[in-house]
């Protein structure tokens, strides 16, 4: 009964797009499988199919349980794109540009994607995943965080 409810990687791209307002591709939810923080996934006879019920679960965890102070969404980014502090006059103005996606000085998944996005177009959607993502870093980022 699971195998013909069961979304192929296409699919399930697909629907994690549509449903998180990002581009999930075929090649991030791989690279999700390989480092095991993507939805439950399943191989029958050499494919991969997710169960909807996964997928709609790892929707809602990622929008209920990620959402980070503007600092921590500062610092992520200045972790993967440094050259920006070459571009902007001071942290607090870029802080600024960061803020304005937050809400009660929170940015949630999207807002966080979308202001990375908006300062920083060419970083590639992994780099943004890996790094919002990655909870070591977040563990440091968040002992560190002053606001």
């Amino acid at each position: 009964m699971w195998k013909k409810k069961a979304m192929s990687t296409k699919e399930a791209a697909a629907f994690l797009s549509e449903e998180l307002g990002l581009t999930i591709s075929t090649n991030l939810l791989a690279q999700w499988r390989f480092r095991e923080t993507g939805p439950a996934w399943k191989r029958v006879r050499g494919r991969i199919y997710y169960d909807p019920k996964a997928l709609k679960r790892f929707v809602h965890q990622r929008r209920a349980e990620h959402s980070w102070p503007v600092g921590v969404v500062l610092r992520a980014l200045l972790k993967i794109a440094p050259e920006l502090l070459d571009d902007y006059v001071s942290v607090d103005n870029l802080r600024a540009d960061v803020a304005a996606f937050a809400h009660r000085g929170k940015l949630t998944w999207q807002a966080a994607i979308t202001a990375m996005r908006s300062i920083c177009p060419w970083l590639s959607e992994t780099a943004i995943h890996d790094a919002l993502l990655n909870t070591e870093s977040r563990d440091v980022l968040d002992a560190d965080e002053g606001s």
